[in-house]
């Protein structure tokens, strides 16, 4: 199963990734924390990572377990921005947001 993200969050993940500007082979990656939550950070691509791509460009991988877990538990969720005010010093951990279908 595969997670299904919207525009706008393709947009901001790439808009994050331009503005880090990490080391090359680094991506965003969806991680889960020892308590169960979800949080971005960088990290390198690797083999059975569900790739999600905006404009030619991979703006975040997620483990394909971490994605099935997701869709198993959410199904027909979509991972969303959460707009602030101050969008500019959102942290990795706040910028996606899980609606339900």
């Amino acid at each position: 199963m595969l997670l299904e993200f919207t525009e706008g969050a393709k947009m901001a993940l790439k808009r994050l990734l331009e503005e880090h500007d990490p080391e090359p082979g680094q991506v965003i990656r969806m991680v889960t924390g020892i308590q169960g939550e979800h949080h971005l950070t960088f990290g390198a691509l690797e083999p059975d990572d569900q790739v999600l791509e905006h404009e030619g460009v991979i703006v975040l991988v997620v483990k394909e377990r971490i994605s099935s877990h997701m869709c198993e538990h959410h199904p027909g969720a979509t991972l969303d921005v959460e707009e602030t005010e101050e969008e500019e010093d959102t942290s990795f951990g706040c910028l996606l947001s899980l609606d339900a279908a």
